[in-house]
């Protein structure tokens, strides 16, 4: 069992971040389990491992100034590629933060695309978000407020 010693050492060596990183990079449901495992062992751990991550699908939960300073980082196939098969209100939020003319080419862009392979859309969604992660090392961009939502 992981006790509160556990949960300072890894703090203290990064672990949680690693960690976080880790279940950011696993499919959803997955993700989802062992954080909710880990809570019932050690809810210190399993906190302070959550608010250290964000997912493709909270982009739409950021204000749109940081969404512009995002978007101007990103390679509009790429985001064509990891808006594909996203929610109508991800697209909607994320496009509504481009000119007109910069949406209207990736949603053409989308509707081009033939069928894509999951490893090919999970890749260019892992792209943005380290895009997103170097933003925010970078003092460019917050998550916080983000990461203090509830979200399980």
């Amino acid at each position: 069992k992981a006790g509160p010693s556990q949960t300072r050492s890894c703090n203290q060596t990064g672990g949680v971040r690693v960690a976080a990183q880790l279940l950011n990079s696993l499919p959803q449901d997955m993700s989802r389990s062992i954080l909710a495992a880990l809570c019932e062992h050690n809810s210190e751990l399993g906190d302070a491992i959550l608010k250290k991550m964000f997912t493709f699908e909270e982009l739409g939960l950021l204000d749109s100034c940081t969404l512009q300073i995002i978007l101007r980082d990103i390679d509009m196939r790429l985001l064509a590629v990891s808006l594909k098969p996203g929610s109508e209100s991800l697209k909607k939020t994320l496009l509504s933060c481009l000119s007109k003319r910069a949406a209207e080419n990736i949603l053409e862009e989308i509707s081009f695309m033939g069928p894509l392979r999951v490893s090919e859309i999970d890749a260019a969604k892992a792209q943005v978000l380290d895009t997103v992660r170097q933003l925010e090392a970078d003092g460019e961009i917050s998550l916080e407020e983000v990461r203090h939502k509830p979200r399980y």
